[in-house]
């Protein structure tokens, strides 16, 4: 029996010798940029206050100036967008400086919400709001024309109408965009060429948000 145990184990011994001679050792994969992206938590909360992201004159594509501007509080607010957790807002309206117009051309509303609702609250705001015409009296189903428009691709997600009233010549567009934990509104009248300035400044808007 020991002769045989000798046998089966020297050649064992002489193999693990050989290759302890010439160790071979597999270097660790080095780190690529996809692979350190990949470990960067994606950004989900804003940073700044509300008062910081709204427009401003220079920020807006043409000549504008700030007609009101102020922080929202939760009596300003409808009960389903308290539902859905509003926390704090602002808002402001500009008015382009032309002395054929009175009034706002464009009012931006800012809402902060919890988690992924800001983004929810795009789809709330078109769709249980403005698009469900269930909800709408019948003087309003018969007088006005609610249309969705592509979307701007704004922010996380980004959905826009036009309204046309029957009894009023101007056309209302509303821009809806969601970034991080920001909700956003931006109403806007007036011609197909002021929609295209609501689409920058609602860009611009999107691109204050840190």
């Amino acid at each position: 029996m020991i002769v045989l145990l000798a046998f089966f184990i020297l050649p064992l011994v002489a193999v693990a010798g050989c290759t302890s001679q010439t160790p071979h050792t597999t270097p660790a994969p080095s780190a690529t940029p996809t692979s350190l992206a990949s470990q960067v938590p994606e950004k989900t909360l804003s940073t700044i206050e509300p008062a910081q992201m709204a427009l401003e004159p220079s920020d807006m594509p043409g000549n504008f100036t700030v007609v009101k501007k102020g922080e929202r509080n939760e009596s300003m607010m409808r009960p389903w967008q308290i539902n859905q957790g509003w926390k704090k807002g602002y808002s402001t309206a500009l008015k382009r400086n032309d002395p054929g117009r009175t009034g706002p051309q464009i009012m931006q509303f800012i809402s902060v919400y919890p988690g992924e609702n800001a983004s929810r609250m795009v789809d709330y705001l078109v769709d249980g709001n403005y698009l469900d015409l269930a909800r709408a009296s019948e003087a309003e189903r018969m007088n006005n024309t609610i249309t969705e428009l592509p979307s701007p691709g704004i922010g996380n997600s980004s959905r826009a109408i036009v309204k046309l009233d029957k009894n009023d010549p101007d056309i209302i567009y509303l821009i809806a965009f969601s970034r991080y934990d920001v909700f956003e509104e931006i109403w806007g009248n007036g011609t197909a060429a002021d929609y295209e300035t609501m689409k920058q400044a609602a860009a611009i808007a999107a691109a204050k948000i840190t």
